[in-house]
């Protein structure tokens, strides 16, 4: 009991760096994938297509992969020393970003086009129909899957420690 009280404050404050570093990717995926979903529900093929490029490579690569590239290949390849804790925020945000932009694309598709149809009959104007009808549907529609994506990227935290970001997993190791 007293080796656990004589750690305990490094343990807390390792918590405490999971949380900040899990609440700081969870904001860059979140933004960025909400920036990508306009690109991805364009009616111009190549806008579509670009974004698509753009978000795949942050899906389908492993976060670790992204993580361990962003330590150590952004040096050698553009002089840029970056500290590991915004190299695990980024590689983890555009992560998250690429699941993101996929879920809260598939969530304005999913919203029945008859009620969108009626309230354009009503004489709504293109701006009110999307804030009265398509993000409140979308909202409900992206909630489940875009928890789900959270708790990942929050489990995914953990892989930070591997390019030396003191998070409670690292913290945890030391002890």
């Amino acid at each position: 009991m007293q080796i656990a009280l004589r750690y305990l404050p490094e343990f807390l404050r390792g918590l405490g760096l999971t949380a900040l570093l899990s609440s700081e990717v969870i904001f860059v995926g979140t933004f960025v994938g909400l920036i990508c979903v306009p690109l991805r529900i364009s009616n111009n093929r190549f806008l579509r297509w670009l974004s698509w490029a753009a978000i795949n490579p942050f899906r389908i690569l492993p976060a670790m992969v992204l993580l361990v590239w962003g330590f150590y290949s952004l040096p050698i390849a553009f002089g840029i020393s970056v500290s590991p804790w915004w190299v695990a925020v980024f590689a983890l945000g555009l992560n998250m970003a690429g699941y993101c932009a996929e879920i809260f694309r598939k969530a304005v598709e999913e919203v029945p086009w008859e009620h969108v149809e009626a309230v354009q009959l009503l004489g709504f104007r293109r701006a009110q129909v999307w804030r009265t009808v398509i993000i409140p549907l979308a909202f409900r529609n992206a909630s489940i899957p875009y928890l789900n994506q959270v708790l990942q990227t929050i489990k995914l935290t953990v892989l930070a420690a591997i390019i030396s970001v003191r998070e409670i997993y690292h913290v945890t190791s030391d002890i």
